[in-house]
């Protein structure tokens, strides 16, 4: 009886640890999230234009057309799709080989991580 009652407190220690642990990673990873989230910010002021906060990439409507951030002379960070802040824009793609059209901001959001379709410019 005593031993089944030492394993099963041996158990409950593991558990412990092993659920310490987990919670320990996971507020590390969660800290590690935050902190790259802002990092990146958008080059244009999210009051004057829309912001997406995974790309860090500014976008509107602008002249009847969808535009975004993009990374001309500024290069991409280590080759992902985080805009670098440098004000660069372009029009972007409609997915059909054409402008996006547009009437504000908000028409724009499902376009905004399309490529260009003019060349990226400041």
């Amino acid at each position: 009886s005593s031993g089944i009652n030492a394993e099963y407190g041996e158990i409950s220690v593991f558990i412990s640890l092993r659920l310490s642990t987990m919670i320990r990673t996971l507020i590390a990873c969660s800290a590690l999230f935050l902190v790259a989230d802002c990092v990146w910010e958008c080059a244009w002021s999210s009051d004057e234009y829309p912001c997406d906060g995974n790309t860090a990439c500014s976008y509107g409507c602008y002249k009847d057309a969808c535009w975004s951030q993009c990374n001309g002379a500024c290069s991409k960070t280590s080759g992902n799709d985080i805009c670098e802040g440098c004000k660069e824009w372009c029009y972007v793609n409609n997915g059909s080989d054409n402008y996006a059209a547009c009437r504000e901001h908000a028409d724009c959001e499902d376009y905004r991580r399309n490529s260009c379709y003019s060349t990226c410019t400041v």
